[in-house]
């Protein structure tokens, strides 16, 4: 993902599920619960993904956007794609990626490597 240059944009989120209002069958949302009920289950109803937002949610703003618009146009995305499990999901942690370093190249990093 990150090497397509400028439009490069890999972000890790954490993700709370919910159903969705006036969902007709609650039936997924109901055996996570069912699921999330027992101590020796992790919790079914947070998501922890990482993705390539051109790749999986073109249509969220990638330059120049904030980590708050990111964070809304990938819940939005997800929640489209949870839509026929009738869930939807909100974006509750957020951390992106470009393919610029985040961190300053200088004369030790140049010798040491």
């Amino acid at each position: 993902c990150l090497m397509l240059g400028e439009n490069a944009l890999y972000c890790t989120f954490k993700m709370q599920l919910a159903p969705l209002d006036g969902a007709a069958d609650l039936k997924v949302w109901e055996t996570m619960q069912e699921l999330n009920s027992s101590r020796k289950n992790f919790r079914h109803d947070w998501l922890r993904h990482g993705i390539c937002v051109p790749f999986t949610c073109p249509n969220v703003v990638q330059n120049g956007s904030t980590n708050k618009i990111r964070q809304k146009g990938i819940s939005d995305c997800y929640s489209a794609k949870l839509k026929g499990y009738g869930l939807k999901g909100h974006v509750t942690k957020i951390h992106c990626e470009t393919e610029k370093s985040l961190y300053r190249v200088d004369y030790l990093d140049t010798i040491v490597a």
